[in-house]
Parts: structure tokens; sequence; C-alpha cells
């Protein structure tokens, strides 16, 4: 299994939610600044990364595991996919605040979208 799958899923993730975000705030017509996502997203970027650190090095903990088991990659994916869920959940669980459950939406629907988008290349 190639490393480049963590670092693809983690940034894609971290690239995608705050633009999923812009999409439901446009569909549910909250939030009909365009300017205001451009503000926003580095700050997304930023929190997005310094909040999922933990998460992402346990993360390549189980990635290093399930390469060293030689996991078929279909299961590892759904292994790894479902970790990042989990550690989305207990991430916004322990920061709580009012957005806790659009945060949750937000970033497990982008970590899905990425992770079964990438695929993990098997190392020759």
């Amino acid at each position: 299994m190639d490393w480049s799958y963590l670092f693809k899923h983690w940034i894609g993730t971290l690239i995608m939610a705050p633009i999923i975000a812009q999409i439901i705030d446009l569909l549910m017509n909250k939030n009909n600044q365009i300017l205001n996502f451009y503000e926003s997203f580095p700050l997304f970027i930023l929190f997005g990364l310094f909040f999922s650190t933990p998460t992402y090095l346990l993360y390549s903990i189980l990635f290093y595991y399930l390469k060293y088991k030689n996991i078929k990659n279909v299961y590892a994916k759904i292994i790894l996919i479902s970790f990042a869920l989990l550690g989305i959940i207990i991430t916004f669980w322990l920061i709580s605040g009012t957005l806790i459950y659009n945060g949750i939406l937000i970033y497990c629907i982008s970590s899905i979208i990425t992770g079964t988008f990438f695929k993990i290349k098997t190392e020759k």
C-alpha cells in the first residue's frame, strides 16, 4: 500500500469540506455570499489541519498496521475511511459548540467522498 493515499485522503477532506459547506449554505439559501467563502476558506483549512492532526497520526499507525498485515486494499480502504469518520465524530464532540452536527455532517461527507475517490496503490 502506498502512503500517498493517506495524504490525499487527509488533504482532500480538508479542502472539500468548506466547498461542501458552501454548497449546503447555497442550497439552504442561508448565505448567498460567495465572497464570505473566499474569506473563510483559509480558516477552514487552518483549523481543520490543526484539529485533524491527532486523528491522522493515529490513522497513519493504522495504515502502517494494515500495510504490514497485507490486508486487501478494498478492506483497508473501508477500515481507514471508517476510522477517519470515527475520528471526525470524536473530535467534534470534544470541541462541541453550536455547529457540531453540521461540522460532523460536512466533514464526514467530505471524508467519504475523498476516501472512496482516491485509490490505494500497491507499492512495487
